[in-house]
């Protein structure tokens, strides 16, 4: 992903493993990093580790506790930004001749006369209430925690899905001090605190989650145990009012007939293909790292019986922003001062669409208003909530708002303030009028 597949999403970021034992602590951590360099220095991606002592530690995080840890070792992942990455999937799917639908839930699956045989799908549209029978030669069911349920509606039932909820935390840019993202352990699994785009990221919980799927809640205790866990490490704690903005997510676990596991975290994060009933196939599990493998198993799984046997090209495909990646990513300066950004926010605007940021200068030729930065969010421009709309498939405020920019966990009051500028921005290219009832802002965009 770093390097070909969306170079502009996706870079290089350092993260550092605190030491607090000093002697068995390092060789040990140290071979499992060593492995996770291997898989990431194959393509060059990824710069070696380093190794810090006590003194070169604190250097690096002034906000470490220098009193507990003893030193630690660095090493690099890639960072990226996973709702803008996956609308960059979807883009990119409907350049190859995809049709998108969003908002269409399965609520029945066709059935050949012949032999039963799957033969496509009933959907409905929730903004209009009609219902669409579609079909087709083969159905694969990538629907995530509701997996299960689909397959069960189409007349199997081989396979559970253990929804794991997962909760991060954004803190303010002057929460922590540090030039490097914090990979540490905590109570029962991992706590991360990693640089994003201007902010600190702090996550994840993994629990069992029983509630309604469609709105996981981050709760209080999820909030103190990540703090409380991140705590451990510093010198100058974090609190609660060092935080802007809270989500939750579920993870879907597969869980194996008579798989009595109590905690998420012993469940597998491994994918599955599954089969049946006949062209039926569902692929479950796995994680961000491995989609296009995921994707490749579930095609090929697919089109097998169909007699296709066209090789997959998802390996090297890039996605939309990244074709002329090389021409534009030096093109901060130009833009921080075409637009009147600060030379960061220009930077991560190119993050955010890669090549095309000329998308929204052509915004901002035709109308110069949409080539200010928005009051109070300077980091975004006005064109980019217009471009939501026109190229990025928005169709509420809370598209805009939650999914195509992060505005709603940027700003303390969650863009409460914000939103009727927005609002008034976006209401002539989405038809909206004055008189008109805007679309429930507590709608989930999908």
């Amino acid at each position: 992903m770093v390097k070909t597949l969306c170079p502009h999403i996706a870079r290089p970021e350092s993260f550092v493993y605190p030491l607090t034992r000093s002697w068995w602590e390092r060789p040990y951590v140290g071979a499992g990093v060593l492995l996770y360099d291997l898989f990431g220095l194959k393509g060059g991606a990824v710069p070696w580790q380093k190794h810090f002592g006590r003194r070169a530690l604190k250097a690096h995080v002034p906000s470490i506790d220098h009193r507990r840890v003893v030193g630690g070792i660095q090493y690099y992942d890639a960072l990226m930004d996973d709702a803008r990455h996956t609308l960059a999937v979807v883009r990119t799917a409907a350049g190859r001749g995809v049709k998108v639908v969003t908002r269409a839930p399965v609520t029945g699956f066709l059935k050949a006369e012949e032999d039963g045989r799957v033969a496509g799908v009933v959907v409905r549209d929730t903004l209009t209430g009609q219902t669409h029978r579609i079909a087709a030669r083969a159905v694969i069911n990538a629907a995530g925690i509701w997996a299960d349920e689909l397959q069960q509606l189409a007349g199997a039932n081989t396979f559970s899905v253990q929804p794991a909820k997962g909760v991060h935390v954004l803190l303010r840019p002057e929460a922590l001090q540090s030039d490097t993202s914090i990979l540490a352990r905590a109570t029962d699994s991992v706590i991360i605190a990693r640089r994003w785009y201007g902010y600190w990221l702090v996550g994840t919980t993994d629990s069992p989650w029983t509630g309604g799927k469609s709105q996981p809640v981050a709760e209080a205790a999820d909030v103190d145990y990540l703090l409380d866990n991140l705590n451990r490490y510093l010198e100058r704690k974090v609190g609660r009012a060092d935080v802007l903005g809270i989500f939750a997510g579920l993870r879907p676990l597969l869980k194996s007939v008579g798989d009595n596991a109590d905690a998420t975290s012993a469940l597998s994060r491994d994918h599955a293909v599954i089969a049946g009933p006949p062209r039926l196939t569902t692929i479950v599990g796995g994680k961000y790292t491995t989609y296009r493998r995921m994707a490749s198993d579930a095609v090929d799984a697919a089109v097998q019986p169909l007699g296709v046997a066209t090789p997959s090209c998802t390996a090297t495909l890039p996605l939309v922003g990244a074709a002329q990646w090389a021409q534009v990513k030096d093109s901060g300066a130009q833009l921080a001062q075409r637009f009147g950004m600060q030379p960061a926010d220009a930077a991560r605007l190119l993050q955010r669409h890669g090549d095309r940021v000329r998308d929204l200068r052509a915004l901002a030729d035709a109308d110069p208003a949409l080539g200010r930065p928005l009051p109070g969010a300077a980091q975004y421009l006005a064109a980019e909530l217009v471009y939501a709309v026109l190229a990025e498939g928005a169709q509420t405020l809370v598209d805009v708002l939650v999914r195509r920019t992060h505005l709603s966990i940027e700003l303390p009051d969650g863009a409460l303030a914000l939103a009727p500028f927005v609002a008034a921005l976006v209401a002539p290219y989405l038809g909206w009028s004055r008189g008109r009832p805007k679309p429930n802002s507590k709608r989930t965009a999908r």
